[in-house]
């Protein structure tokens, strides 16, 4: 026998601001009834439900028959916490907003201009600075509505020349190019010349020098736009340290260098409306934690999280809410 489901009580809620109900008590057969019936309301396959319980097809497939030989019951115990779980998920997302969309601020219209003139001059834009502040967001609404335009995000396995290269054709359809670094530059210049379009490389701080010497030769042979999106050691590396002549190449060629440091004035006001904050005291809690690294990706998280929380309070998300977010994500223990 099993504890079902039980109300959906987050962080801060108490049993005075939550109903109470006792969990019913399920056997193995009702647990497997209701993996059913869940299955079918939501078109999931039985493969699909081994994958997310990691159990085989056939063990999931002899539980819902009736004809497994092993134990049902543990079987049954991995079934019921799979249904919590997207239970659990389901309540949060009928309070959430999906994925953040592009939001107007001071710096993510500052981030898009950089790139516009990259594209529209045909020339190398570098974007760097502090995590959080919209960079990404912005590179992907732009790439969203304008033609021509190619996104990679570098990562330490796409450092390389070879590897980015890759991700650059399959970036731009070509499924099917020759895997020789050479030969597949030249089939991306063939594809990108004359278009007057635009690259991009977001997290451009994984990349080699070796690599960023290949994307900045495509830009010399087809005066398409370049941008170079990432931290602040994306500019310390092109600037050359040390060793400037190692970027030489590279950074006399730099026509525009957007730094971002930290949210501008009315960079939250924006945000937080979109999460619907926008009472006096939350906006003033919102704005001092934007002075915080890592600000605007943190102020969201917060905002997200204080939404589920008022929700299993049955309660309008609040200051209150915000600051008990706050403390259960910055919790160090």
């Amino acid at each position: 026998m099993f504890d079902g489901p039980e109300p959906l009580i987050l962080a801060g809620t108490t049993p005075e601001t939550t109903p109470a109900a006792a969990p019913a008590v399920l056997s193995a057969a009702e647990v497997v009834e209701r993996v059913r019936a869940h299955l079918t309301a939501n078109g999931i396959s039985q493969a699909q439900l081994a994958r997310e319980i990691d159990l085989s097809a056939s063990a999931v497939s002899g539980v819902l028959k009736g004809s497994y030989a092993g134990d049902t019951d543990e079987v049954a115990r991995k079934m019921l916490a799979w249904l919590d779980l997207r239970a659990g998920r389901s309540a949060g997302a009928a309070v959430l907003p999906g994925r953040l969309p592009w939001i107007a601020t001071p710096t993510t219209r500052a981030i898009r201009t950089a790139i516009q003139y990259a594209h529209q001059l045909g020339d190398i834009t570098v974007i760097f600075g502090g995590a959080g502040l919209g960079k990404t967001v912005t590179i992907r609404d732009y790439v969203a509505n304008t033609p021509a335009v190619w996104v990679v995000t570098a990562d330490p396995t796409t450092a390389g020349v070879g590897p980015l290269l890759e991700e650059l054709a399959m970036a731009q359809g070509l499924r099917d190019a020759p895997l020789h670094p050479a030969r597949l530059k030249r089939e991306i210049i063939r594809r990108v010349d004359g278009t007057g379009g635009c690259l991009i490389i977001d997290e451009a701080q994984h990349l080699t020098k070796a690599a960023l010497e290949a994307v900045r030769s495509i830009h010399d042979a087809t005066r398409i736009g370049l941008v170079l999106s990432g931290n602040a050691s994306v500019y310390d590396r092109l600037h050359g340290g040390s060793r400037p002549e190692d970027f030489a190449q590279i950074f006399s060629r730099v026509g525009r260098k957007l730094k971002l440091l930290s949210p501008k004035d009315g960079d939250v006001d924006p945000l937080a409306a979109h999460f619907g904050f926008t009472d006096a005291p939350s906006l003033a809690f919102l704005r001092d934690k934007a002075k915080l690294p890592g600000a605007l990706r943190q102020i969201e998280k917060c905002m997200r999280f204080a939404a589920v929380l008022a929700s299993g309070q049955g309660q309008p998300a609040s200051l209150a809410h915000l600051q008990l977010a706050w403390r259960e994500l910055n919790a160090a223990g």
